[in-house]
This record gives C-alpha cells, sequence and structure tokens, in this order.
C-alpha cells in the first residue's frame, strides 16, 4: 500500500516536472524575477503558480465531463493568456527603451505571489495536459480514482511544478551579472520571447479555438 501511494506521488512529480521544462511564460518569468529582483521573490511567484496548477488538475480530475461539454471556458481563458503575453511584452519593450538602471521592469512592480496567481490563471493549458494524463493513467490502473490516491497525485505533481520553476529562478540567479550588464538586450530578447509566445498561442487558437489540445508551451 505504501509502495503504491509513493508510486502515485512520484507519478504526478514527473510528469508536472517534464511539462513544465519547456521553455514557456511561467518558467521565462520565474527567471526573470529572481535577476530583476531576487531568488525568494522568484520563489514566491513559483508559490502563486503552483496553489492554480494544483487547483487545475483539481478541476481536471473531478470536473472533467463538466469543462468537456463547456469549451467556451477554455476558449476565454486562452484568449486572457494571450492578452496578457501581448502586455508584458509592451511592457518589457518600454522598459528596454529607457535607460539601463534608471526604472525597474514596469510588469516587475506587481506582489510576486499575486503575479503567479494571476499568469497560472490566464494559462488553462495544463487542464487538457492533465485530462489526457488522467485518462491514460486510469485506463493503466495506476490510478484508480479514490480521494487518497487524488491527493497524492495533486500533491506530487504540484511539488513538480515547483521545482521545475525553482530551477530557472536559481539559473536566472547564476546568470544575474550577465543579464544586469546586458539589462537592454536581456529585455528586448523576454520581450520577443512573450510575443512570440503570444503568437503562438494565437495561431493555435485560430486553427484550434473548440479543442482541448494541449499545447507544449505552459
Amino acid at each position: 500500500m505504501i509502495t503504491n501511494f509513493i508510486h502515485i506521488f512520484f507519478v504526478g512529480l514527473m510528469i508536472s516536472l517534464s511539462g513544465s521544462l519547456p521553455l514557456g511564460n511561467l518558467n521565462v518569468t520565474a527567471m526573470h524575477i529572481a535577476v530583476a529582483n531576487n531568488t525568494r521573490k522568484a520563489l514566491i511567484f513559483a508559490i502563486g503558480v503552483t496553489i492554480v496548477e494544483v487547483l487545475y488538475l483539481g478541476v481536471a480530475l473531478k470536473s472533467g465531463s463538466y469543462l468537456s461539454s463547456h469549451l467556451q471556458l477554455i476558449l476565454y481563458f486562452r484568449i486572457a493568456a494571450i492578452l496578457l503575453l501581448l502586455s508584458m511584452a509592451i511592457a518589457s519593450f518600454l522598459s528596454a527603451g529607457k535607460r539601463a538602471g534608471k526604472t525597474k521592469n514596469p510588469r516587475l512592480e506587481i506582489n510576486k505571489f499575486l503575479l503567479g496567481l494571476l499568469m497560472s490563471l490566464a494559462n488553462p493549458m495544463p487542464i487538457p495536459f492533465w485530462f489526457g494524463w488522467i485518462i491514460y493513467l486510469i485506463a493503466s490502473s495506476v490510478l484508480k480514482s479514490n480521494l487518497s490516491e487524488d491527493i497524492l497525485f495533486i500533491t506530487g505533481a504540484g511539488v513538480g511544478t515547483f521545482i521545475a520553476l525553482s530551477l530557472f529562478a536559481y539559473t536566472g540567479t547564476r546568470l544575474s551579472s550577465f543579464m544586469k550588464r546586458h539589462k537592454k538586450i536581456v529585455d528586448i530578447a523576454t520581450a520577443s520571447l512573450f510575443l512570440m509566445l503570444a503568437l503562438y498561442q494565437f495561431i493555435d487558437l485560430f486553427h484550434h479555438p473548440k479543442t482541448l489540445t494541449y499545447a507544449t508551451i505552459r
């Protein structure tokens, strides 16, 4: 019994870790916060992201049938994510246009925990991602849809998300001296990445407006 519980915990952890490691708006923001502020604030941001990720997983576990019949809700979330990414890209371009060291990046002024919550809420892609995995795990008899297993699976997934974001935060800290010396270049690169992520989401939304497909960029 204990071995099975440990197995379920680590299955959730590894799935979430692998899904969070590809470069995306959340882990890029965690890295940028670590550089612009400090690692502690980046970890506070990661906690906010993780809380919403856990909630989304709970929704996927318990409300799959409802969301599957209300695809319009996912559509609204995806539009919100695109708008948020565009606003962050604009903020970074504006920051790059100012003299280095004169002002802080405007998008980083918000409370980091709240920023993590908002960015994660505007990124519903984990829901279809977890739908796919849950169906597979239940079909493979790894998950049996009881409360104790669900709690362990969700906890493992939350830990996996936090570890992934923490890795990006510490990577940003390691590169902080270089990034601070080349602040304008970093701001332009960050803005360009957010813009590309927004365009990617828009193109994917345009081609699949009513489908629950998981984008590799979270």
